[in-house]
């Protein structure tokens, strides 16, 4: 099942939805120095907004299966599994679960003029990709992408970031995050290995 990121808008967006951010790839495609391929739509919505959202997607794609946790519902596609794994997950509406992404959806969001899409900034997609690389619950392939996604932010744009504001977000992940988050983009540049 083909969904794109502007008919998920639409659709939470028409179910009453105000306070979301296109996160994943989605999300930074257009800070990324070598544009990769991705499945899923991944939207970040306000706690207060989730059932609105989850409520509009089933809505219009009932085929759709449920899988709720505690930080993200996404909706799998029963129909595109492939040999021994889970059904192809193909929207995640992705909850706020520390001050780093509640900052992200209040404070760290711009317009795309031409799409209207709310997207992260860059600042915001790096602290995001550097939470998922240090997360102890992450798959450690997941966390291997995520290292390559970081570095593709990073360059070849490094002059755009605004240090202070990565900083910032990266002290609200933990304490003393904002300095790993600055050696991690300096590593980036200077083509070296992070130490995770």
């Amino acid at each position: 099942m083909k969904i794109t990121p502007q008919q998920v808008i639409e659709t939470i967006v028409a179910g009453g939805v105000t306070n979301w951010v296109l996160m994943g790839l989605y999300g930074y495609v257009g800070y990324l120095s070598q544009p990769r391929a991705t499945q899923d739509v991944d939207v970040m919505v306000a706690r207060e907004q989730r059932d609105a959202a989850v409520e509009a997607i089933a809505k219009r794609w009932p085929t759709l299966e449920i899988r709720d946790s505690p930080i993200v519902v996404r909706f799998v596609d029963p129909g595109e599994t492939h040999a021994g794994q889970a059904p192809q997950v193909v929207i995640d509406i992705m909850l706020p679960n520390d001050e780093c992404q509640l900052n992200i959806l209040s404070d760290c969001v711009w317009i795309d003029p031409a799409t209207g899409h709310r997207l992260p900034t860059r600042e915001a997609a790096l602290a995001a990709k550097y939470s998922a690389i240090v997360s102890p619950y992450r798959e450690w392939v997941r966390k291997q992408q995520d290292a390559i996604d970081f570095r593709r932010i990073v360059l070849p744009d490094s002059d755009l970031i605004d240090r202070n504001e990565a900083h910032r977000l990266g002290e609200l992940i933990f304490p003393g995050g904002g300095d790993e988050l600055l050696e991690f983009i300096q590593l980036s540049i200077d083509q070296k290995p992070f130490r995770v």
